[in-house]
């Protein structure tokens, strides 16, 4: 579809639009999550009482990303606003249909997922505004659209890591690999309740194993003025008894049900069909702001003289998408 052109909204949403009109114009878009590469399909109403002083219009889509932390008196705040689509169209070449012109957005197929995160005084946020100026009328209207992750299909994504295990520090013991992973290709859906499958090959360990420890960190960090500021969050964490015998491979399945965190009323969230923090936390790294999730796993060793414990920090991607419905798209099936 071509700007100016016909668009599958509501007819009655631009009839009834007149009433309790403020302003020459009225945006409405088709929907409020995208992902990139997307189409977004929007609507401009103008009302007709005020379109005579309408010489043009801008529509325009730009990213704002900013953080506010407060730390031992230290305030740390950055902010950066970048343009990503801007297109001013002449009173002239606007066509209106019903006193309303149709346009549309083509998203870039780069852009960092939205994200949001405060606790008490702590902000950070990246949010994608959309917008229609009217010149020479001195308005704006604006819209806050959810950016949306895919999954992370990165061939150097790790999920595994081996360890030595050593008799009293000093005697090696052999190894145990540990490898961490779900369906969704070691992607993590947000919002739902992800089944994780530890794989714990033993084989080349001459010790037993006698429990498992797993515990899933949000690391949040900041970047400002050349220094990184790290803030670690505790999401799960659960401790299971396991009888795994020298030289034995054995995968173990849990289910990982997040800590919910809820929006606090006076956060000026632009959204309001959602109420979980978590689903507006992905995996991102931008110049300002890096999100990423660790998943510990601890094995206690039933043999009294191992007297470490091993720990293996493994990075796992949390999407808003599975990785089944993205191979769908990409191979055009949907």
């Amino acid at each position: 579809m071509k700007d100016g052109e016909n668009l599958n909204i509501e007819e009655e949403q631009t009839k009834n639009t007149f009433q309790g009109f403020e302003g020459p114009i009225e945006l409405n878009i088709e929907g409020d999550s995208f992902f990139e590469s997307e189409i977004i399909h929007g609507r401009i109403i103008f009302n007709p009482k005020e379109f005579g002083n309408v010489t043009s219009i801008i529509i325009s889509l730009k990213k704002i990303e900013s953080f506010y932390f407060l730390i031992k008196n230290k305030t740390l705040n950055q902010n950066s606003e970048n343009k990503i689509y801007s297109k001013e169209i002449n009173k002239k070449k606007l066509q209106l249909v019903n006193h309303a012109y149709n346009f549309e957005v083509n998203l870039p197929s780069n852009l960092t997922p939205s994200f949001e995160f405060f606790e008490n005084k702590n902000t950070c946020y990246i949010r994608y505004i959309l917008s229609v100026i009217v010149k020479d009328g001195n308005f704006e209207k604006t819209k806050t659209i959810l950016i949306k992750s895919r999954p992370n299909i990165d061939k150097n994504f790790i999920n595994e890591k081996k360890c030595k295990v050593n008799l009293m520090k000093l005697f090696s013991k052999g190894n145990t690999n540990i490898k961490v992973f779900n369906s969704e290709n070691n992607n993590f859906i947000l919002g739902n309740e992800n089944e994780i499958s530890i794989e714990i090959d033993n084989k080349e360990c001459k010790e037993n194993i006698s429990s498992l420890k797993l515990v899933l960190q949000r690391i949040i960090t900041i970047y400002d003025n050349g220094k990184e500021y790290n803030f670690n969050y505790i999401l799960y964490k659960e401790k299971f008894p396991v009888n795994i015998k020298s030289g034995q491979e054995v995968t173990l399945n849990y289910n990982i049900q997040l800590k919910k965190f809820v929006f606090n009323k006076s956060y000026n969230f632009p959204f309001t069909d959602y109420d979980d923090l978590n689903y507006f936390l992905p995996s991102i790294k931008t110049k300002l702001i890096f999100c990423h999730y660790i998943m510990k796993v601890s094995t206690k060793y039933s043999s009294f003289f191992v007297k470490n414990k091993l720990k293996i920090e493994i990075p796992i991607f949390f999407t808003h998408q599975s990785f089944n419905e993205y191979q769908n798209q990409i191979n055009g099936l949907i």
